[in-house]
């Protein structure tokens, strides 16, 4: 098993608790799960990119990609600030 399959598989398994808790309306678990996950897929899709010159166009993902990070982000600091404020 290469590192980038094992990546993958660990980045899916990620998503897959990512939208568990997103359903069940966990916030606090799927925000930080989410930042890895797409931070994840970054890393998955550019590496694969860059090893097959046929595959550039995946590197459009990302920017879908960056917007959830950005998005889980943003999720953790507003539950953060919640927390903090009461």
């Amino acid at each position: 098993m290469t590192l980038l399959t094992g990546i993958t598989i660990a980045v899916v398994i990620g998503q897959l608790f990512h939208m568990y808790y997103y359903g069940e309306g966990n916030l606090q678990m799927a925000y930080p799960i989410a930042v890895l996950v797409f931070a994840g897929f970054m890393i998955t899709e550019t590496m694969l990119a860059l090893r097959d010159p046929a595959q550039w166009s995946i590197i459009l993902f990302n920017i879908c990609n960056l917007w959830g990070f950005v998005n889980a982000v943003r999720g953790c600091i507003r539950i953060r600030r919640d927390r903090q404020n009461g």
